[in-house]
């Protein structure tokens, strides 16, 4: 598998973790909340990530707008999802 030119190696939390490319981490540096930002890097929908990790499309929508801070374990499975460590989809 190719892995983009613009990486940077981020800690991993699980083997299907991924180097985070330097343009999502710059993006999220920007203010861009990480989930949306590794959502639409992956080309998800909103829709398609809530529908693969079995929670609503409204929740995912409060997660990504930042009005709720989300389960240790939907975060997690929305992470493996998005193959991205989950301490990167955890705002600091």
């Amino acid at each position: 598998m190719n892995k983009p030119t613009d990486t940077k190696t981020k800690a991993v939390d699980n083997p299907d973790d991924e180097p985070v490319p330097q343009s999502v981490l710059e993006e999220i540096e920007a203010g861009g909340h990480p989930i949306k930002v590794c959502r639409e890097y992956r080309g998800l929908s909103r829709e398609q990530l809530a529908r693969a990790v079995d929670i609503s499309e409204e929740y995912l929508a409060r997660l990504e707008a930042g009005e709720v801070r989300g389960a240790f374990d939907a975060i997690s499975k929305i992470a493996h999802r998005l193959r991205m460590p989950t301490d990167i989809l955890i705002e600091q």
